[in-house]
């Protein structure tokens, strides 16, 4: 919605039907596709494949399954890797070739600080998230001389449709205590820092993991 209201036009995607806030926008174009079903992927990266120019790239789409590493479902581990990495790599690898072709493009991976520290439980969430950051380090250095700047951001808890599912209200109060801003991010906050990476204010930063945690891993 950031983007859509500074005048970009938008490819964007979820599991649901067009959420409301889409129509509301006329260069919001939506997709339903499942990132755990290859077909479904396959169909949006061979569409998107299409358009003849793709400025940014925002790989944004996340999972988390907890588990201890003693009972962890490889099946579970599998759909995490799956749309947390696996297939951000697919699409950078599709919309590469249009970025070059114009020699300039932007690409964020929206990590987590479950990248860079983690607790118990968060095996697989952590190792993708991990493995993003990787991902992005790599493919900066891969595209640098194409002027496709490759960052990785790395929100701290966010107030997002996930958390409210995923954390209850002792998890949430238990993170909150190790936050110095005693608070979580609202969304807003990340989007501001993704729309900076994204946009021409930014022109030399590149396979850097940018942390928005309100301090969180300052400590």
């Amino acid at each position: 919605e950031k983007l859509l209201s500074l005048g970009c036009l938008v490819y964007t995607t979820g599991i649901n039907d067009e959420p409301e806030w889409c129509g509301q926008y006329n260069k919001c174009i939506y997709t339903k596709v499942d990132f755990l079903n290859q077909d479904s992927l396959d169909s949006f990266i061979n569409e998107i494949c299409q358009l003849s120019k793709i400025d940014i790239l925002i790989n944004n789409a996340g999972i988390q399954i907890m588990h201890a590493i003693d009972n962890i479902e490889t099946s579970d581990w599998d759909k995490v890797m799956d749309v947390n990495l696996k297939a951000p790599m697919k699409i950078m690898r599709a919309v590469v070739p249009v970025m070059k072709s114009h020699k300039e493009g932007r690409i964020l991976n929206i990590s987590s600080v479950a990248g860079l520290i983690s607790k118990p439980g968060q095996s697989s969430y952590s190792t993708s998230k991990a493995g993003l950051i990787g991902l992005t380090r790599s493919s900066a250095l891969d595209l640098a001389t194409f002027n496709i700047l490759v960052n990785a951001l790395c929100p701290g808890t966010t107030q997002t449709e996930m958390v409210q599912k995923v954390l209850n209200i002792d998890q949430k109060n238990a993170i909150l205590k190790n936050v110095p801003m005693g608070r979580f991010a609202k969304v807003d906050e990340i989007a501001n820092f993704a729309v900076f990476l994204c946009s021409d204010y930014n022109s030399y930063m590149t396979g850097q993991t940018i942390v928005v945690d309100g301090g969180f891993t300052a400590r």
